[in-house]
């Protein structure tokens, strides 16, 4: 479990079973979450997603399946598909698809389809089994509504004393899917949008630089980004926004650590009221007892630099149990007490003073 949680890239997350299959030199992994949730009020969603009824088909749960192979002795491919267990079986999406180039014995260039660096678990998001929580805190891992870039970046590792520094800029276009919130719905009815309607954009520009100094107990991470923005329903075009973000995580004698902070600024213009200046923060402590992980989260979510009436405001407070009773299968059991501030409705569709979200989920990977 300790090279889990340390891990940064794939081999991280999936590296760890006994054997990728082969099939004519491709390898072949894979990773599975099956949940369920109750959120513990009516008529209120939550995430656009929970709900009082219990279900199995939410975005929780998912498969994915990674394919990776040598081209030639300097260069390899790698895919990622996703089925996700909301939106019907059919959807599969095509996570990650990239070239890597071993252009030295310290930097790697990759092009194609990356996955974005933007947060500390960003890598090894989709992998529940790398991590402590049913699913990551979504105070902070929400700000960010783009997970993948089409582009390259640049991976090259650098000594420093017993740790290693990987710098990773990158520069690339994509599109994203925004969700209108419950804040935004009365401002946006003029469109004949309600919350939980999509917001379909496109960032024709992404350019940034990650970095992250892997050490023997954690990894320090820091990245910046600058994008630009076109949205026509909303007369957005060619709008800037960045992105900073810091984070840490610490395994230090059965002692598990995360923190992170990231911030989201954007020009006081039309791009405002789709994506607010928005902040957000948590830190988890866990403590190992085995194979048993007790861990508690407490999280929050604010406005930015500029004041919004249309920004997020909320705190959850989550405790959980992470029980890995098989050589690559972890159980998962969490209470996640979430409070909006006063007249906001926080990630809910409406204004509510607080609910309790209950969970359990399976992760394994093979």
């Amino acid at each position: 479990m300790k090279k889990v949680l340390l891990g940064s890239l794939m081999g991280a997350a999936l590296g760890m079973t006994a054997g990728a299959a082969h099939a004519e030199g491709v390898s072949i992994n894979g990773f599975l979450t099956t949940s369920v949730a109750r959120l513990g009020k009516s008529d209120v969603t939550y995430l656009n997603a929970f709900t009082d009824q219990p279900r199995f088909d939410n975005t929780d749960s998912r498969l994915g399946l990674q394919f990776s192979g040598e081209i030639n002795e300097w260069m390899s491919a790698t895919a990622q598909l996703i089925a996700r267990g909301r939106g019907g079986n059919e959807n599969i999406i095509t996570d990650w698809a990239f070239v890597s180039i071993a252009a030295h014995d310290d930097l790697q260039i990759r092009t194609g389809k990356l996955k974005f660096p933007t947060f500390l678990i960003s890598d090894y998001y989709e992998v529940g089994y790398a991590y402590p929580w049913i699913r990551p805190p979504q105070e902070l891992y929400s700000l960010n509504p783009i997970t993948t870039l089409v582009g390259v970046d640049a991976l090259y590792t650098v000594p420093v004393g017993q740790a290693n520094l990987l710098l990773q800029p990158f520069v690339g276009s994509n599109r994203g899917t925004a969700y209108v919130s419950g804040m935004q719905a009365p401002a946006f009815s003029g469109f004949g949008l309600t919350a939980g309607d999509a917001i379909n954009f496109d960032a024709p520009v992404l350019v940034g630089l990650n970095a992250a100094l892997n050490f023997d107990i954690g990894t320090l991470r820091a990245g910046y980004l600058q994008a630009e923005v076109d949205q026509a329903a909303f007369g957005i075009l060619g709008e800037k926004a960045d992105f900073a973000s810091i984070g840490l995580t610490i395994d230090w004698r059965n002692v598990v650590l995360y923190a992170e902070y990231a911030d989201r600024n954007v020009e006081k213009t039309a791009i405002a009221n789709a994506f607010p200046d928005q902040q957000g923060a948590y830190v988890t402590l866990g403590y190992r007892f085995g194979r048993l992980l007790p861990h508690v989260t407490y999280a929050t979510m604010d406005e930015g630099k500029d004041a919004s009436p249309l920004a997020l405001k909320q705190t959850s407070t989550t405790v959980g149990l992470r029980y890995e009773f098989l050589n690559g299968a972890a159980l998962k059991f969490e209470y996640q007490m979430i409070e909006p501030e006063k007249n906001n409705t926080g990630m809910f569709d409406t204004v509510i003073e607080d609910a309790a979200l209950y969970g359990v989920s399976l992760d394994v990977i093979f």
